[in-house]
């Protein structure tokens, strides 16, 4: 009389024992004892090895910067604000926070307007001095950065925008919208200035004239030595003005121009 064929060996190999009731791998189809049934159990060889992760070729998550003045934190997201199109952190992300130039700029072109109705008197005494040209800059700054030109590495909040005039015995001879950075010194500002619109610069042979950046409202001419950003404070110039380059006897400090 044959036996009868009940059961089957455990195909681990460590285990080998019969089971009556024996199991099939859903991954690699061989039978296994209840102790050795899960593909982890019996060190399954058809299981999908684990993919190892080279954490020194991943790329961190980007970070998007406040381009508010002297702010330097970041936010894993974007957040623009909707008048002015610049990236901001929480705390700058309302408009009055961050103090919006696009959004007072719109505002100071309805004064201009409301202005304009009154007599010329009235007009020409609210225009007068810093008041106007800082006015002026500010309605302008929104338009220069549409088409200003400047180094990349300049970061977004560390930029001043100026529209730039080469005047040449009385007459513009050429134009130009910058960006330089608000930590330059205006003789950095100048260099960039000529090297951008091809100026020829002989600022560094003696001669009785040399190159400067004089403010196109009030012809004050700017030192070379003087930073920006101190002049920005001190409201001797403003992001967005107007500045014209010519040449200067160098013991003028101030010049006139025949039109703005």
């Amino acid at each position: 009389m044959s036996e009868f064929d009940i059961g089957k060996h455990c195909s681990y190999d460590e285990c080998s024992r019969l089971d009556f009731l024996p199991f099939t791998c859903d991954v690699c189809a061989n039978i296994f004892c209840k102790d050795h049934e899960k593909p982890a159990e019996h060190k399954c060889t058809k299981l999908p090895k684990a993919v190892t992760l080279d954490v020194s070729t991943l790329q961190p998550p980007p970070k998007y910067e406040c381009t508010f003045l002297n702010c330097h934190k970041s936010e894993l997201v974007p957040v623009k604000c909707s008048a002015c199109f610049e990236q901001f952190c929480l705390n700058h992300r309302s408009q009055e926070d961050h103090k919006c130039e696009a959004k007072f700029a719109k505002k100071d072109v309805k004064k201009l307007i409301v202005l304009q109705s009154f007599p010329k008197s009235s007009f020409k005494a609210y225009f007068k001095g810093a008041k106007s040209e800082k006015l002026a800059a500010k309605v302008q700054v929104m338009k220069l950065k549409q088409k200003a030109v400047g180094r990349n590495d300049i970061p977004q909040e560390h930029r001043i925008y100026f529209s730039i005039q080469y005047i040449l015995d009385g007459r513009v001879i050429k134009t130009s919208e910058v960006f330089v950075s608000y930590h330059w010194k205006v003789g950095k500002m100048l260099d960039y200035c000529c090297d951008n619109m091809n100026i020829v610069n002989k600022n560094n042979v003696n001669c009785d004239e040399k190159l400067k950046l004089c403010s196109a409202k009030s012809g004050v001419v700017y030192s070379a030595n003087e930073e920006i950003k101190i002049l920005l404070e001190n409201e001797k110039l403003f992001n967005g003005s107007n500045i014209v380059i010519t040449n200067v006897p160098t013991h003028v400090t101030q010049v006139e121009f025949s039109a703005e």
